[in-house]
């Protein structure tokens, strides 16, 4: 059963996998990003990051991850290396880890895409290899956002899951330039809490019947049986990917640009495929 907590009473959460990047690396990342951004940030993967090398870079109160301890915002807090790092209701918790290879990043990109939904943010910087994309998969399942460094798989071994993860994200961008993304998500989710779906889907009914008319003219796959809800949130997604915030003018977007209508259909099955 899902554990999403309502976006009026939530945050962004941001998961930032990573294994190499240095405090310089974080630096950059979080050059742009205000003090009282309203986000959580959980680092995962690092063997090396301290507090105190975070703490030389970032204004932010940083803290290393505790059993039962509660994510807050505006808060940066750092996964121990020797346990795996999971979220229920707005809490950390710890286990020992079951699995060999370890898979940290997955375990934790996992529960917090179970317990936050679209306020679950995967930010991949570098150094993914085995682990991370099957939580990444998890993320965008449940309506989360995917960033991913721009060159932060060249040195992934796993040709196949390095182009799933590229496929799968939303934002493949330097470190530098992903705070400013960040903070134009974080107002959309804003935006999109101030509506209910019920609202939305019975204003665009008809809209929604055309976006489904052009889904099936490209492919011959029919969607009319499968939850609006559902549909809605990917196209919102998609719009927000888009820079598009007129659901009229994503529609006439999708009847020039074919590409479009693959990566929205691709989108609408995430959740068929790992959620069936």
């Amino acid at each position: 059963m899902q554990n999403h907590m309502s976006l009026n009473d939530s945050f962004p959460v941001v998961g930032i996998g990573v294994s190499d990047v240095g405090g310089k690396g974080f630096k950059a990342f979080f050059k742009n990003m205000p003090d009282d951004c309203g986000m959580a940030f959980v680092i995962v993967g690092s063997d090396e990051m301290t507090v105190q090398i975070l703490q030389e870079y970032i204004s932010m109160p940083v803290l290393v991850v505790k059993d039962d301890m509660k994510m807050m915002p505006n808060h940066v807090f750092i996964c121990p290396k020797d346990k795996d790092t999971g979220v229920v209701r707005g809490d950390f918790y710890l286990r020992e880890p079951l699995s060999n290879p370890r898979k940290p990043l997955d375990y934790f990109f996992s529960t917090l895409a179970y317990d936050q939904g679209e306020n679950a943010i995967c930010i991949i910087l570098s150094g993914i290899s085995h682990d991370g994309a099957l939580g990444l998969k998890e993320i965008k399942a449940q309506f989360g956002m995917v960033m991913v460094q721009d060159e932060g798989l060249a040195g992934c071994a796993d040709s196949a899951g390095k182009a799933s993860v590229l496929e799968l994200a939303d934002f493949i961008l330097p470190i530098e330039k992903m705070s400013d993304q960040l903070l134009v998500h974080s107002k959309w989710l804003q935006r999109r809490a101030s509506r209910s779906m019920n609202e939305k889907l019975s204003k665009n009914s008809e809209i929604l019947k055309r976006v489904l008319f052009i889904i099936q003219m490209h492919n011959s796959h029919d969607f009319s049986l499968y939850k609006k809800g559902t549909i809605y949130r990917r196209i919102e997604s998609r719009m927000r990917v888009c820079h598009i915030q007129d659901i009229e003018e994503y529609v006439r977007y999708l009847q020039r640009n074919a590409a479009e209508v693959e990566t929205l259909f691709k989108a609408i099955l995430i959740n068929v495929t790992f959620f069936p």
